[in-house]
């Protein structure tokens, strides 16, 4: 690698980035019985993804904790061949890449090679797969293996927002594509930041930051971010207070595999439902003590 002034700035450490997962909560629980659910392998996965309903073919995102699981034969790469085996040869997976941890006004560089994904340990895994391309965002990449992965990726970076429309987040809505969540509750649910951005929330960004981005070609791009909020009183979310509005709306299902739970949504059908409501009471996000009724 040659010695580019910003490198050593991208380097900097931050949030484990090997560790599990990086969200607002814990994952919510299984069902009773299962904290002692025996050893898992990549065929068990495999079978859970189909028998929820992922795709053949489809474009996938997925959002996971490698520990909720349990014991996982084959760890990170188990997971990630079960999933590409069932997304299949014509399909896209999709994974969070995410920095909004590491880079900032304080450290403002992203390298595409250098900076690890805060989204666990799957995810960093991920994109280090030979063929996979990960997004330009500063804060908010995505990577993706597949069927047109880098196109979904492409232009991430020329955008002053993390989930416009245009970006892989509005991509995977247009493309009808799903979110599986493995192990991890809607906090961790990037999907709801996008249409809370679509929606046009009038207190969703309170910056902005000018952030740098780091090429695999070593060019240098500059990115005028706006960050999301950091005030107290709209910071904190409510994301799991919009499952029962999935649930009745049929854009969310239900597994388990191991000692993780698994949602499987309906991107387009999750949108097509909330966006209406966050219209109406921008508020319906977040947290009791603020939120405003509908």
């Amino acid at each position: 690698m040659p010695n580019h002034p910003l490198v050593s700035a991208a380097r900097q450490s931050g949030p484990d980035a090997h560790g599990d997962h990086t969200c607002d909560a814990p994952p919510m629980p299984v069902a009773d019985g299962a904290a002692g659910a025996a050893a898992i392998d990549k065929s068990d996965l495999a079978r859970c993804f189909r028998d929820i309903g992922v795709r053949t073919g489809g474009t996938l995102l997925v959002h996971s904790s490698l520990s909720a699981f349990g014991n996982v034969r084959g760890a990170e790469h188990a997971v990630i061949d079960a999933l590409l085996d069932v997304v299949g040869p014509g399909g896209l997976l999709v994974m969070p890449t995410h920095t909004w941890g590491t880079v900032s006004a304080a450290q403002p560089v992203f390298h595409e090679q250098l900076s690890p994904s805060i989204t666990g340990r799957i995810t960093e895994t991920f994109r280090h797969r030979p063929t996979a391309a990960r997004s330009l965002h500063p804060t908010h990449s995505v990577a993706a293996l597949g069927s047109g992965a880098r196109e979904f990726c492409l232009g991430h970076e020329l955008y002053s927002t993390p989930c416009s429309r245009s970006s892989p987040y509005g991509r995977l809505v247009a493309a009808g594509g799903q979110v599986l969540m493995l192990g991890v509750g809607l906090d961790c649910l990037t999907l709801l930041h996008g249409i809370e951005e679509w929606a046009e929330v009038p207190w969703l960004f309170n910056r902005v930051e000018t952030l740098y981005v780091i090429t695999k070609a070593q060019a240098t791009l500059t990115v005028v971010s706006r960050r999301h909020t950091n005030d107290p009183n709209y910071e904190e979310r409510d994301f799991p207070s919009l499952e029962p509005i999935l649930r009745e709306a049929g854009a969310i299902a239900y597994s388990t595999a191991g000692n993780a739970t698994i949602r499987l949504i309906d991107a387009a059908r999750t949108t097509d439902t909330l966006l209406p409501l966050l219209r109406e009471n921008p508020d319906l996000v977040l947290g009791p003590r603020v939120r405003t009724p509908l």
